[in-house]
């Protein structure tokens, strides 16, 4: 996963604009709910 998940973030960001994208999604915190229009 270390070194997939920048290629999947990459890919993925545009599709799925709403969903938080960290850098580093072992140290990122949790969040409650989607970003709204």
């Amino acid at each position: 996963w270390t070194h997939v998940y920048p290629q999947v973030r990459k890919d993925t960001r545009g599709r799925y604009p709403k969903h938080p994208w960290p850098e580093d999604p072992f140290t990122a915190v949790a969040q409650q709910g989607v970003k709204r229009k």
